[in-house]
């Protein structure tokens, strides 16, 4: 899909959980999908980026540097 820059002021992204396909990919989805999206953000827009804790590091760049107000919820399992 192709979009302006500064299209959306709500962006929810939930990428697919794996590895580029091909020859010689080595990157996270996750972060390919972030890099490619976070830019149809809105300035002073929201961003909600669904990712399994073990990968937030790999966005973790993107995220410090495109972001002013960074927050991060983890989802756990409820208690019995």
């Amino acid at each position: 899909m192709q979009c302006p820059v500064e299209s959306f002021s709500l962006i929810y992204l939930n990428p697919p959980y794996d590895f580029e396909i091909g020859e010689d990919k080595w990157q996270r989805m996750e972060r390919l999908f972030l890099d490619h999206v976070y830019r149809w953000l809105k300035r002073g827009g929201v961003l909600i980026l669904v990712i399994p804790t073990d990968y937030i590091r790999d966005c973790g760049q993107i995220l410090a540097y495109q972001f002013r107000d960074v927050r991060v919820y983890r989802l756990t399992e409820p208690t019995a």
